[in-house]
């Protein structure tokens, strides 16, 4: 989803993206869409879609250590295999 692109609302209506989430990519976004539908698909229809929201975001953010941890051993595999393309594009043949 572009940050130009409205997210769904209820009952087919369309609303604005929330702020700070407009920079999310398409997949996580409409992964964290179809969570929310679960959520409130389980819940019934008297549970507002933002608390749904809510709540998956603050499940993420308890484990936001082991995302760190993830997203620094990703960093490093590409560090690492940056340093591995530069060196071998400067060794003589």
């Amino acid at each position: 989803m572009s940050s130009n692109e409205t997210r769904r609302g209820g009952a087919g209506q369309r609303r604005p993206p929330a702020h700070g989430l407009h920079r999310l990519v398409a997949v996580p976004a409409d992964q964290l869409d179809a969570a929310v539908d679960q959520v409130l698909a389980a819940l019934g229809g008297d549970t507002p879609r933002h608390v749904a929201l809510s709540a998956l975001l603050l499940a993420g953010a308890e484990h936001a250590p082991e995302v760190t941890q993830h997203l620094a051993h990703e960093k490093a595999a590409q560090l690492h295999a940056r340093l591995t393309e530069l060196q071998q594009n400067n060794d003589p043949q």
